[in-house]
C-alpha cells in the first residue's frame, strides 16, 4: 500500500507519516446513499405525520405565538453557549486559552455536524479536533476536554432521562413502547458515561487504548482534512494526554464549575421545549417536559435518521397526547423545538464554519517566525 508523503519524509530524514488510504469510490458512494436515504426516510415520516393531521395542524399553527418561538431559539443558542463555556473551562485548566467566540463557533459547528451525520459523535469530534488543531490546540488536549465534558454531559442527561422515565411509569398506564424507548435511552446514556469514565480514570485500560485512540483520531481527522498525523507525534500525544488528565484531576473547582455549566445546558434544552409548547398555548411542568424529552432523546439515537428526524417528532407528539396534550399542538411544538434547537443552529453553523476557516492563523508562517526568533537569540 503506497503512503502519501513517504518520499518527502525519507528525504527529510524523518519517519513517514501515519496515513491511510482515502475512501474507495464505492464506499464513499455508499456513505452518501445512506445519508440521502436517511434524510428521505425522515422527510417521509415527517410528511406522513403532517399530511395525516393537516387540518388540525393548520388550525393549531394559525394560533402560534411567535414571541415564544423566538424565546425557544434564544434558549437553544443559550444551551450551545453553556456547552462552549464548559469546554473552554477544561481547555483553560490544561493551559490553553481561546476566546469564547472561537470556542462557541467550534462547538456549534461540531455539534450540528453530528446531528446531520449520525456517527456516534465521530464526525463532530473529527471536525472539532481539526478546527482546534488549526488554533494550536493539540489533539490530546481536545481528547481530554471532550472526554471530560462527555462524562459530565451524559451523566446529567442520564439523570434527566431517569426522571422522565419515572414520570412515565407513574403517570402513564398505556402501551409500554415509550417505557422501552425511554429505558433504552437511559441505558445508553448511563453506559456511555460509565465507559468514558472508565477510560478517563483507568490508567491501565487507558494505556492499552491510547494507541487505538490515536489511530482512530488519525483516521477521523484524515477523513475531514485529508492530512494525517505524523507517527512521531504519538509519543507527544500520549504524554500530553496524561498531563492533561493529571491537571484536570487536580482542578476540583473546575470540575464542579463544569458540572454546573452542564446543568445549565440541559436546563436550557428543556426551556427550549417549554417555550415551544408555550408557542402553541400549552404550559407544561418539568415532569411532562422531561417525559417527552426522554422519549425524544431515545429516538434521536436511531443511526440512519439524522438526529431522529421524523421519529422524534412523532414519538414526542404521541407521548404528550397520551399525557393529555392535544396531538396536533404537541406535533407543532415538537417541530418548533426541532427548528429552534437543530435547524437554526445548523444554518448559522455554515457561516460560522466559513468564519473559522477564514480566521485560521497561518501556523506555518508563525512557526517560521518563531524558529527565526529562536535562531536569532541563539546567535
Amino acid at each position: 500500500m503506497a503512503l502519501r508523503g513517504v518520499g518527502e519524509s525519507a528525504c527529510l530524514g524523518r519517519r513517514p507519516v501515519m496515513e491511510f488510504p482515502s475512501q474507495s469510490p464505492r464506499r464513499a458512494n455508499r456513505s452518501v446513499l445512506t445519508l440521502v436515504f436517511g434524510i428521505l426516510l425522515s422527510v417521509s415520516i415527517l410528511g406522513f405525520l403532517i399530511f395525516g393531521h393537516l387540518k388540525a395542524l393548520a388550525h393549531a399553527g394559525s394560533q402560534i405565538e411567535w414571541g415564544f418561538v423566538l424565546l425557544a431559539a434564544l434558549a437553544a443558542f443559550g444551551s450551545y453557549s453553556m456547552m462552549a463555556v464548559a469546554f473552554r473551562k477544561v481547555l483553560n485548566v490544561q493551559g490553553f486559552r481561546m476566546s469564547f467566540a472561537e470556542v462557541l463557533g467550534v462547538i456549534l459547528v461540531s455539534s450540528t455536524a453530528n446531528y446531520l451525520i449520525s456517527s456516534m459523535g465521530l464526525s463532530g469530534f473529527a471536525l472539532k479536533a481539526h478546527l482546534l488543531k488549526k488554533r494550536r490546540i493539540p489533539y490530546a488536549t481536545t481528547v481530554t476536554a471532550s472526554v471530560l465534558t462527555s462524562v459530565i454531559l451524559y451523566s446529567v442527561l442520564a439523570l434527566v432521562v431517569g426522571q422522565g422515565l419515572a414520570f412515565l411509569l407513574v403517570h402513564w398506564g398505556g402501551t409500554r413502547m415509550a417505557w422501552l424507548e425511554a429505558g433504552f435511552g437511559a441505558g445508553i446514556f448511563v453506559s456511555t458515561a460509565a465507559l468514558v469514565s472508565l477510560l478517563f480514570y483507568g490508567r491501565k485500560l487507558r494505556s492499552r487504548l491510547t494507541r487505538v485512540l490515536f489511530r482512530g483520531i488519525d483516521r477521523a481527522v484524515f477523513a475531514v482534512s485529508r492530512s494525517a498525523i505524523p507517527q512521531e507525534e504519538f509519543v507527544d500525544f500520549e504524554r500530553q494526554l496524561e498531563e492533561g488528565l493529571d491537571r484536570v484531576r487536580r482542578a476540583k473547582g473546575a470540575l464542579a464549575a463544569t458540572m454546573v455549566y452542564t446543568c445549565f445546558d440541559w436546563s436550557l434544552v428543556l426551556l427550549t421545549l417549554y417555550f415551544a409548547f408555550r408557542a402553541v398555548g400549552q404550559s407544561l411542568g418539568v415532569g411532562y417536559l422531561s417525559a417527552g424529552f426522554t422519549v425524544g432523546q431515545a429516538t434521536s439515537l436511531i443511526p440512519i435518521l439524522p438526529a431522529g428526524l421524523g421519529a422524534m417528532e412523532g414519538s414526542m407528539a404521541m407521548v404528550f397526547d397520551r399525557l393529555g396534550v392535544d396531538f396536533s399542538a404537541a406535533l407543532i411544538a415538537a417541530i418548533i423545538y426541532r427548528v429552534a434547537f437543530y435547524v437554526l443552529p445548523g444554518l448559522v453553523s455554515v457561516f460560522v464554519l466559513w468564519g473559522l476557516k477564514v480566521s485560521e492563523p497561518d501556523i506555518a508562517l508563525s512557526s517560521e517566525r518563531e524558529a527565526g526568533a529562536e535562531e536569532a537569540v541563539g546567535n
